[in-house]
């Protein structure tokens, strides 16, 4: 049967929910949705917090100006939104003041949980001439309002930034992250079959978003049936294979993350290393160190060849498993296999060795390797080095590091 774009949206609902649902709870009510429960403000000393943290993103005259808009905010204690309007709008000092998205954006992240100020400030910032939210802005405080489980207020939200071409697909996947979260995913499968209605087309990056979250919510099988009946009409790419890989990962089922990659074959994409990777670090979660050695020889034949995160992986995993030899062991295999080491690598060897009391190895890769491999050391190297002095009392050596990344920066900020 060959489905319209329209028949399609229509029969996945009503299709997907008989796949998962008894007949009894089958139907999902059209009306809006509701809030899931009421949300106590938070305290004020919150937002007192949140709002004089973190100046570090605005200029000196944006500074200045967040801290009227601050002060004007703290005037009204238990504050409902419009409270929170009307004292910027009456507010005298706030009248001058010249909005800039940055101002703005780094203020909505400031806000942090407390919905209300942010919510109060988001409307009077958008009714101030010669300013225009960006999408950020809107997709953050859509974020922020479902979060807090404000769902009624998050709709009429997108209903108003629909009507000014600001909702995007990235806005679509916060709804559906937080509807989600709430337990809400037959609302998060109803969403994407509305996405039509809303301007945006039903295609494998929509798909993939559904997938995701319902993934990332540990909905692994309420995702696999909603595939199941989206397949025919969206084709799948990589990525959404890789959704189900790291869902199936996260659930500690590897046997059916095992299957997903032969059915990835079928439909002819190629695992990357990045699927693999996946498996692997899930393997190592279980200390299945044998498969970690079979699935590394498969990625060999199949000419998938493992990376530095790969190894860096397994070595880090067997170190923390009290194997340090087969850790060990897997540096030689990494280093024979021609992969290219990087800094994070390093750092990991070298606490590794620290952590063995194998302080004259860890210092010679500290002051040898690195320099002849062309590795410039960062600050996480020069901590490490320091941590595993101390812990074996070698204090004098931890001060003599300490003072050679001293110079280092002085060096660094005199050639500025």
């Amino acid at each position: 049967m060959t489905f319209t774009k329209r028949n399609m949206s229509r029969s996945f609902y009503r299709s997907f929910v008989f796949l998962i649902s008894p007949p009894s709870v089958s139907g999902l009510s059209e009306a809006q949705y509701t809030n899931l429960s009421p949300s106590s403000s938070p305290h004020r000393q919150l937002l007192v917090k949140y709002l004089t943290t973190d100046s570090s993103s605005l200029e000196l005259k944006e500074e200045s100006y967040a801290k009227k808009i601050r002060r004007a905010i703290l005037k009204v204690c238990d504050a409902t939104v419009e409270d929170v309007v009307q004292s910027l709008r009456s507010d005298q000092s706030c009248c001058s003041i010249q909005l800039t998205p940055n101002l703005v954006d780094s203020l909505l992240h400031r806000f942090g949980d407390d919905w209300k100020s942010a919510l109060g400030f988001f409307k009077w910032a958008g009714s101030q001439s010669g300013y225009k939210h960006t999408l950020y802005a809107c997709d953050r405080m859509v974020d922020l309002l479902g979060k807090m489980k404000q769902t009624d207020r998050m709709w009429d939200l997108v209903h108003e930034l629909r009507s000014e071409g600001l909702v995007t697909l990235e806005t679509v996947a916060k709804i559906m992250r937080r509807l989600a979260g709430a337990g809400r995913w037959k609302d998060t499968v109803k969403l994407f079959d509305d996405l039509e209605t809303m301007g945006f087309d039903k295609d494998t990056r929509s798909m993939n978003i559904l997938l995701d979250t319902l993934c990332k919510e540990k909905r692994v099988e309420v995702a696999r049936e909603a595939f199941s009946v989206l397949k025919s009409h969206i084709p799948p790419d990589a990525f959404t294979f890789n959704i189900f890989v790291h869902g199936w990962c996260g659930a500690r089922r590897i046997d059916e993350a095992m299957w997903t990659i032969e059915e990835m074959k079928k439909w002819g994409l190629r695992p990357s290393v990045i699927t693999y990777s996946t498996i692997l670090q899930a393997y190592c979660n279980q200390h299945k160190f044998q498969e970690v050695y079979d699935l590394l020889d498969r990625m060999v034949v199949e000419g998938c060849l493992p990376n530095v995160v790969t190894y860096t992986t397994i070595m880090n995993s067997l170190a923390n498993s009290g194997k340090l030899e087969e850790a060990l062991g897997v540096v030689k295999r990494m280093k024979s296999s021609g992969c290219e080491l990087d800094i994070l690598f390093y750092n990991s060897l070298i606490n590794i060795l620290g952590k063995a009391g194998r302080l004259r190895e860890a210092a010679h890769i500290f002051d040898i390797d690195m320099q002849r491999n062309g590795i410039r050391r960062n600050l996480s190297t020069y901590n490490t080095m320091i941590s595993i002095f101390c812990h074996n009392c070698q204090e004098q050596n931890a001060l003599n590091v300490l003072k050679e990344m001293e110079n280092l920066s002085l060096k660094l900020l005199l050639k500025k």
